[in-house]
């Protein structure tokens, strides 16, 4: 495993993580105020049907999650609203990216408390964070705080009767329902050592369950109830195909999976594949350090997906702060990062940055090579990881 620094005192690193926490939040202002993409005109429809006093399923295409970002962005916009007096989309992506800017903050202060100044500051300071919250303003990181922070509660501080557990699971819940990247990581929690099936069973159904509940609220409206179904369980990504059917694709055609699992309801197809290496990911891992798991299960996702899209480069993040000594971290924050300089959905499409585009795509930086990187750092760990060790902790 690659270690992360030890935390250390307050003092002079404490104003230095000060520091740059400002100059993060400061630089992602800036990007946002060079313009917008697709996705934050979603959010900004998306909270104006709130405030309107409609049902976001029943209204729109355009909102695929738990019902907590909605009412997030409607906060925002009210406050645009009461303070500005104007529904500006501009400033509208201004507030929102300070927002997800402060969110970073605080999941660098999670790095730092659990893996080190080193982790905390890589993590702010590079510029695939910068882009993609800055002007791509996806909300992942909001999700990834709150199923960070219950994932650590449930693999690293929890004992049994301890109430950390609990917590662990209800914040890992709130997370389901901003954004459903942490939805199978409680399946994960079964390979590990734990005592007791039934906490085991509780660190699964809990967090699905309030994921599920959140929809209740909509049930009686028969369009919300059928958007829910069709665009949050069946929403089907079609930007990019992941790096992992590439690579399984030279050995299989993907027209097989589908002919053969066509018939799973939700995860047909690839999806299944994605799933079963996901599951198989997790009991590789067992063994693993408790606070590695969690990092190791969003750097699995993001690489084993069907599909991929730009602001799938962020969720990451956390874990290549983490193994920032590997040189694998820093090749997939470099892919990454001109990659994104050269999408059209982030700032290298704005002017004067749309100077940069054609010298970028002439670099040959595919979407799918940053996760080349990311698997390879899997392997490595996969390699590295305990066989036989008994794992210290309660997770």
């Amino acid at each position: 495993m690659v270690n992360g620094d030890t935390a250390r005192p307050n003092g002079a690193g404490g104003w230095c993580f000060l520091a740059l926490a400002v100059a993060s939040v400061v630089f992602k202002i800036f990007i946002a105020s060079q313009g917008n993409n697709y996705d934050v005109e979603s959010f900004a429809l998306v909270a104006d049907t709130v405030l309107d006093g409609r049902v976001v399923y029943a209204e729109t295409a355009r909102h695929n999650y738990g019902p907590v970002w909605a009412y997030v962005a409607a906060a925002v916009r009210l406050f645009q609203e009461a303070t500005f007096g104007v529904r500006a989309l501009g400033l509208f992506h201004i507030l929102t990216a300070a927002l997800l800017a402060y969110v970073d903050v605080l999941i660098a202060l999670l790095l730092r408390r659990r893996y080190g100044a080193g982790a905390a500051a890589w993590f702010l300071a590079n510029p695939v964070s910068l882009l993609i919250t800055g002007y791509h303003s996806q909300f992942d990181n909001l999700a990834v705080l709150a199923g960070l922070a219950g994932a650590l509660l449930l693999t690293e501080d929890s004992a049994p009767g301890d109430r950390r557990f609990y917590c662990g699971t209800l914040l890992l819940g709130v997370s389901l329902t901003i954004k459903h990247i942490m939805v199978f990581f409680p399946l994960w929690l079964l390979f590990r050592r734990a005592p007791g099936r039934a906490r085991k069973l509780a660190a699964v159904l809990i967090p699905w369950a309030l994921f599920g509940a959140g929809f209740v609220p909509f049930m009686g409206d028969a369009a919300a109830r059928a958007g829910i179904v069709d665009n949050v369980f069946r929403y089907e990504m079609t930007s990019m195909p992941g790096f992992y059917p590439r690579l399984v694709g030279l050995l299989v055609p993907a027209r097989v999976f589908d002919a053969l699992l066509g018939w799973v309801p939700v995860m047909s197809g690839f999806k299944s594949v994605w799933l079963a290496t996901l599951l198989g990911a997790g009991w590789v891992f067992r063994r693993v350090e408790a606070r590695r798991a969690p990092l190791l299960y969003l750097a699995a996702l993001c690489v084993f997906s069907s599909n991929l899209a730009d602001q799938y480069l962020a969720i990451p993040l956390a874990a290549c702060a983490v193994w920032r000594r590997s040189p694998l971290a820093w090749l997939y924050a470099l892919s990454a990062t001109l990659y994104l300089l050269a999408s059209p959905d982030n700032i290298g499409c704005q002017p004067p940055f749309d100077a940069w585009l054609p010298a970028l795509a002439r670099c040959g930086v595919s979407y799918w090579l940053p996760y080349a990187f990311l698997f390879a750092l899997l392997a490595v760990e996969a390699v590295r990881s305990p066989r036989r060790a008994p794992c210290r902790n309660t997770g």
